[in-house]
């Protein structure tokens, strides 16, 4: 017996982002670790590491405990990790995976190089590299030579490149926010190229990418790819499933399909025009945009209803739908296509899995807490 609201993932469709945006990197000359914090889901990470991903990135020490369980061998946690026991956790994790975290601080690196002696591991880092007003990261040139002079006398740590994140801007692509975002990715070029005695390795890595600019990054790695040896990396995530509304705005990856959706119960009808679905925040992402109404069943989910409509308002359990030239009725199935799937999958232990046709073929679960 099915129940909803339900989130189901199009597999023919999650495939085939998954070959575009391979065909994509291997055009562009990059190396892919894409974001898994946004499926967080084993086959899928599976798939996008059968489809040539070289690494995998996540947001936090729990996270990647759980990428190693997977058989994940290169994890980069994007972020610079303070808390004793996500050192610890690192610690223990160096010696099964290629760990790469982040650090903007130096009170960051004072404390990781501490774990990582204590433990008697080496830990890569990257120095993360920030613009004003955005999200971590050093903000100019001399702060980051400075941390690397830091990691140059940290006995635990192997500074081995640099990253960056261009996405703290509206994702939108005007001329105005290309242009911070050029700014931003060629000002990380320029960092990378600036420190480049004090890697630690003959591969440097220089990333960056979210999933609406990794063009952008391409385009302005051109100094950093003049250094011998070094790699460019774009960390993208939502490519695999992509999405109906934002994301199918402003991503500049030609062929990716929405390949995750939302099925709930039309549970009132209340006036004229109006339905109310028994989906709501507690089940789809609402951040950039509401759902959006994209077709609708009978209650068995086999025969087409008329159900064109937008949702005018989304409650905890409820999204109200104003309906046009609409026959829908209690029990009706409507589908909704989502904005921004970072915020999705966390509010699902189990994705149904359907077919071209809508035949649900399996049950994936997803992993956001490290169980015991």
């Amino acid at each position: 017996m099915t129940t909803y609201p339900q989130l189901r993932l199009h597999l023919p469709r999650l495939e085939s982002n998954l070959d575009v945006m391979a065909r994509w990197c291997a055009d562009s000359g990059v190396l892919l670790w894409p974001h898994i914090k946004t499926t967080m889901c084993r086959p899928v990470v599976e798939r996008q590491l059968a489809a040539g991903a070289d690494g995998v990135t996540v947001a936090t020490p729990a996270q990647a405990a759980i990428a190693a369980s997977w058989g994940c061998r290169r994890i980069l946690i994007a972020n610079e990790v303070v808390n004793p026991v996500g050192l610890q956790q690192i610690c223990g994790l160096a010696g099964e995976a290629d760990l790469t975290v982040l650090v903007d601080s130096v009170a960051g690196i004072a404390g990781l190089d501490e774990a990582a002696r204590t433990s008697g591991v080496v830990v890569d880092v990257l120095i993360d590299v920030g613009t004003a007003g955005g999200r971590s990261g050093v903000r100019a040139e001399p702060a980051a030579i400075e941390l690397a002079l830091r990691v140059r006398s940290a006995r635990g740590l192997r500074l081995i490149g640099v990253s960056a994140y261009e996405g703290v801007v509206p994702a939108v692509r005007d001329a105005e926010t290309l242009r911070l975002v050029d700014e931003h990715c060629r000002f990380a070029a320029a960092v990378f190229v600036e420190l480049v005695s004090f890697f630690g390795t003959a591969n440097p890595v220089f990333t960056a990418g979210g999933s609406a600019f990794p063009d952008r990054v391409v385009a302005a790695a051109g100094p950093v790819r003049a250094v011998p040896g070094a790699v460019v990396v774009v960390r993208s995530g939502c490519y695999a499933v992509h999405d109906h509304g934002m994301y199918d705005r402003v991503s500049p990856i030609a062929g990716l399909e929405p390949a995750v959706t939302v099925r709930g119960e039309v549970i009132s009808a209340p006036e004229p025009g109006l339905v109310v679905v028994g989906l709501g925040k507690r089940d789809v992402p609402h951040d950039a945009d509401l759902p959006t109404v994209l077709g609708a069943w009978d209650a068995k989910g086999r025969r087409g209803k008329r159900g064109a409509g937008t949702v005018t308002a989304l409650y905890d359990h409820h999204a109200v739908v104003r309906v046009t030239d609409s026959d829908l009725a209690i029990g009706d199935l409507v589908d909704f296509g989502i904005s921004h799937p970072c915020g999705a999958f966390d509010r699902w232990p189990v994705v149904t899995v359907i077919d071209d046709d809508g035949r649900v073929v399996d049950e994936w679960a997803t992993q956001f807490l490290r169980r015991p």
